[in-house]
């Protein structure tokens, strides 16, 4: 499925320098006012296109100039710009984390009227969440900002038969299965519209599990069928955060990490099938390969056929099992830090 297009950005934010200077004085002015209807819209329209850029920065994976490996703007395209990063458009002010938008992530996932920060919990970032709430400063402004956020923590955890979570709707190539489950290279476009509390990883697990337990069954053929457009196709379907973690130089899938030290955030991955290193973006995964990690230093490696003998599924497996399991650990703990001030009032004289 070719990467979906997505040029809310480039088409409209306009310079650098004078969204830097719109952030600011949004940040100082409190209703960042202006005196005549002319100007009130066209600050409402510029706050609506930064609002538009830090949804994008979150559902891309564009934490920080110290968290990220820089992206090619080549690689990116129209996605989103790559020099600009969460937490620059935070640090200026985080008021921002309560203004709402739409937001079209890397899958293709489309989302009405959500926050960033909104977005963050679904896909279980905790390490984006992280520097959301160190951008808050402790004072009783952060602790307003601190209280909405979780009123909007609420509502993504509620249960969905009680009214909770976030509701998208995706548009994508599935694969046409044949009678054994292996996609015979044919795909159908659908629509469907989901309500989640939170991105879901069990199909994923689900596949890595029946990929190797019918490994010796399955002729090479159908392996890399299995492997390339199936376990390819729910990688591809993966909030960027957790690819991003097959990427980190730093971190090898085995054994397990407990993906509790320094998160290098990397679309980059050495390709078997075009010899190159490339990045994710704008690249054939779900077509031409899938991507492993398991004991590989320096990084994930993509693969047309997955060979067991260097880069086991059980290990990618049990890598992303632990990191769903430290995500909603971490998840469960922002309630605490979002209940207490962290304003206290001098004395009154």
């Amino acid at each position: 499925m070719p990467t979906p297009a997505h040029s809310n950005y480039s088409e409209t934010i306009g310079d650098c320098q004078d969204l830097i200077g719109v952030i600011a004085e949004y940040g100082t002015s409190g209703a960042y006012g202006a005196t005549s209807r002319f100007h009130r819209e066209a600050d409402t329209t510029r706050i609506r296109k930064i609002t538009n850029q830090l949804l994008l920065a979150v559902a891309y994976g564009m934490e920080s100039k110290e968290a990220n490996i820089p992206v090619k703007p080549s690689d990116v395209g129209n996605l989103f710009k790559s020099h600009l990063y969460a937490k620059e458009l935070l640090q200026k002010s985080p008021k921002f984390l309560l203004e709402r938008g739409d937001v079209t992530d890397w899958a293709g996932r489309t989302f009405k009227n959500i926050t960033a920060f909104e977005y963050a919990l679904w896909a279980k970032d905790f390490k984006m969440i992280e520097m959301m709430l160190h951008c808050i400063p402790e004072t009783e402004a952060g602790d307003a900002i601190r209280a909405a956020l979780l009123e909007q923590y609420k509502q993504v955890t509620t249960p969905v038969d009680a009214g909770g979570g976030l509701t998208y709707t995706h548009t994508y190539d599935r694969p046409n299965l044949d009678a054994l489950g292996i996609p015979d290279g044919t795909t159908t476009s659908v629509t469907e519209e989901h309500t989640e509390n939170h991105f879901d990883v069990t199909p994923l697990c689900v596949a890595y599990q029946d990929y190797n337990t019918n490994f010796n069954t399955l002729t090479r053929p159908q392996r890399d069928a299995y492997w390339a457009k199936l376990i390819g196709k729910l990688q591809r379907l993966l909030p960027i955060h957790i690819l991003q973690r097959y990427c980190d130089p730093n971190t090898p899938f085995y054994p397990p990490p407990q993906f509790d030290g320094e998160f290098k955030r990397s679309t980059n991955f050495y390709n078997y099938v075009t010899l190159l290193v490339s990045s994710l973006f704008g690249s054939n995964l779900s077509s031409d390969f899938g991507v492993a990690r398991s004991k590989t230093a320096g990084g994930a490696t993509g693969w047309d056929s997955n060979l067991r003998y260097v880069a086991s599924p059980l290990d990618d497996l049990a890598a992303i099992r632990q990191l769903d399991e430290v995500s909603t650990n971490e998840i469960e703990k922002i309630t605490s830090l979002l209940s207490e001030p962290r304003h206290v009032a001098g004395p009154r004289l």
